[in-house]
Protein backbone atom coordinates (compact mmCIF):
# COMPACT_ATOMS: atom_id res chain seq x y z
CA UNK A 1 0.00 0.00 0.00
CA UNK A 2 1.76 3.20 -0.99
CA UNK A 3 2.34 5.66 1.45
CA UNK A 4 -0.29 8.42 2.32
CA UNK A 5 2.65 11.09 2.11
CA UNK A 6 3.29 9.83 -1.38
CA UNK A 7 -0.53 9.54 -2.71
CA UNK A 8 -1.13 13.59 -1.58
CA UNK A 9 0.25 16.48 -4.52
CA UNK A 10 1.54 19.76 -3.01
CA UNK A 11 0.36 22.82 -4.87
CA UNK A 12 2.32 25.10 -6.39
CA UNK A 13 2.20 28.28 -4.16
CA UNK A 14 2.37 30.61 -7.20
CA UNK A 15 -0.28 29.20 -9.47
CA UNK A 16 -2.04 27.05 -6.67
CA UNK A 17 -2.15 23.73 -8.92
CA UNK A 18 -1.10 19.97 -7.89
CA UNK A 19 2.78 19.74 -9.03
CA UNK A 20 3.70 15.93 -10.21
CA UNK A 21 7.54 14.86 -8.73
CA UNK A 22 9.85 14.76 -10.61
CA UNK A 23 13.70 13.42 -10.01
CA UNK A 24 16.62 16.16 -10.95
CA UNK A 25 19.67 14.05 -10.24
CA UNK A 26 19.06 11.98 -7.26
CA UNK A 27 16.74 14.50 -5.80
CA UNK A 28 12.51 13.79 -5.56
CA UNK A 29 10.90 17.20 -6.05
CA UNK A 30 7.85 19.05 -6.86
CA UNK A 31 8.03 21.43 -10.43
CA UNK A 32 4.82 23.46 -11.56
CA UNK A 33 4.24 22.17 -15.13
CA UNK A 34 2.39 26.03 -15.25
CA UNK A 35 5.35 28.75 -13.96
CA UNK A 36 7.95 25.93 -13.72
CA UNK A 37 8.95 26.99 -10.54
CA UNK A 38 10.53 24.01 -8.03
CA UNK A 39 10.01 23.05 -4.37
CA UNK A 40 13.08 21.49 -2.29
CA UNK A 41 12.15 19.69 0.62
CA UNK A 42 14.96 21.36 3.40
CA UNK A 43 18.21 19.45 2.64
CA UNK A 44 18.11 19.24 -0.82
CA UNK A 45 19.91 22.14 -1.87
CA UNK A 46 22.55 21.72 0.64
CA UNK A 47 25.67 21.45 -1.66
CA UNK A 48 24.82 24.76 -3.47
CA UNK A 49 23.58 26.47 -0.10
CA UNK A 50 26.21 25.82 1.81
CA UNK A 51 28.56 27.19 -0.65
CA UNK A 52 26.76 29.93 -0.64
CA UNK A 53 26.84 30.47 3.37
CA UNK A 54 30.80 30.57 3.48
CA UNK A 55 30.89 33.09 0.77
CA UNK A 56 28.67 35.00 2.98
CA UNK A 57 31.23 34.60 5.71
CA UNK A 58 33.76 36.30 4.10
CA UNK A 59 33.68 39.84 5.07
CA UNK A 60 34.82 41.97 1.88
CA UNK A 61 35.29 45.57 2.01
CA UNK A 62 32.81 46.62 -0.87
CA UNK A 63 28.93 47.69 -1.11
CA UNK A 64 26.02 44.89 -1.57
CA UNK A 65 24.67 44.40 -4.65
CA UNK A 66 20.87 44.32 -3.71
CA UNK A 67 18.96 42.06 -5.90
CA UNK A 68 15.82 43.53 -7.21
CA UNK A 69 13.01 42.23 -4.45
CA UNK A 70 9.36 42.88 -6.00
CA UNK A 71 6.52 42.83 -3.48
CA UNK A 72 4.16 40.34 -3.27
CA UNK A 73 1.50 38.43 -1.13
CA UNK A 74 3.81 35.76 0.68
CA UNK A 75 3.74 32.03 -0.71
CA UNK A 76 1.81 29.57 1.23
CA UNK A 77 4.48 26.12 1.62
CA UNK A 78 3.65 23.89 -0.70
CA UNK A 79 4.51 21.19 2.29
CA UNK A 80 2.66 22.45 5.30
CA UNK A 81 1.58 25.94 4.52
CA UNK A 82 3.31 27.49 6.70
CA UNK A 83 3.83 30.97 5.27
CA UNK A 84 7.26 30.95 3.31
CA UNK A 85 9.58 34.27 3.92
CA UNK A 86 11.62 35.84 0.92
CA UNK A 87 15.30 34.88 1.84
CA UNK A 88 18.22 37.06 -0.04
CA UNK A 89 20.93 34.57 -1.34
CA UNK A 90 23.61 35.91 -3.64
CA UNK A 91 21.84 35.66 -7.38
CA UNK A 92 18.28 35.34 -6.37
CA UNK A 93 15.88 35.72 -3.32
CA UNK A 94 14.25 32.36 -2.67
CA UNK A 95 11.10 31.91 -0.61
CA UNK A 96 11.72 29.51 2.60
CA UNK A 97 9.59 27.93 4.72
CA UNK A 98 9.06 29.55 8.27
CA UNK A 99 7.95 26.24 9.65
CA UNK A 100 10.08 23.16 7.83
CA UNK A 101 12.77 25.34 5.86
CA UNK A 102 11.82 23.65 2.54
CA UNK A 103 13.05 26.42 -0.14
CA UNK A 104 10.75 27.47 -3.39
CA UNK A 105 12.82 28.64 -6.51
CA UNK A 106 10.87 30.56 -9.31
CA UNK A 107 11.87 29.71 -12.94
CA UNK A 108 15.21 30.44 -13.46
CA UNK A 109 16.41 30.90 -9.74
CA UNK A 110 18.30 27.44 -9.76
CA UNK A 111 20.22 28.16 -12.59
CA UNK A 112 20.79 31.71 -10.71
CA UNK A 113 22.10 29.94 -7.71
CA UNK A 114 23.96 27.29 -9.65
CA UNK A 115 26.10 29.97 -11.70
CA UNK A 116 26.95 31.51 -8.80
CA UNK A 117 27.78 28.92 -6.87
CA UNK A 118 30.21 27.86 -9.67
CA UNK A 119 31.87 30.77 -9.36
CA UNK A 120 32.06 31.06 -5.62
CA UNK A 121 33.88 27.86 -5.64
CA UNK A 122 36.26 29.04 -8.84
CA UNK A 123 37.08 32.09 -7.05
CA UNK A 124 36.90 30.69 -3.20
CA UNK A 125 40.54 30.96 -2.66
CA UNK A 126 40.36 34.90 -3.78
CA UNK A 127 37.44 35.90 -1.82
CA UNK A 128 39.20 34.67 1.45
CA UNK A 129 42.03 36.48 0.65
CA UNK A 130 40.39 39.44 -0.10
CA UNK A 131 38.53 39.17 3.45
CA UNK A 132 41.19 38.77 5.56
Amino acid sequence: MADLFEMIMRNCPKCKIPMPSSTLRVQEIERCEECNGTFFDKGELDSIINLIEIYRSVELDELDVSIENTERVPYLCPSDSSEMLRKEYPGAILDECSKCAGLWLDDGEISSLNATAIHIKNNLNLYLRLGE
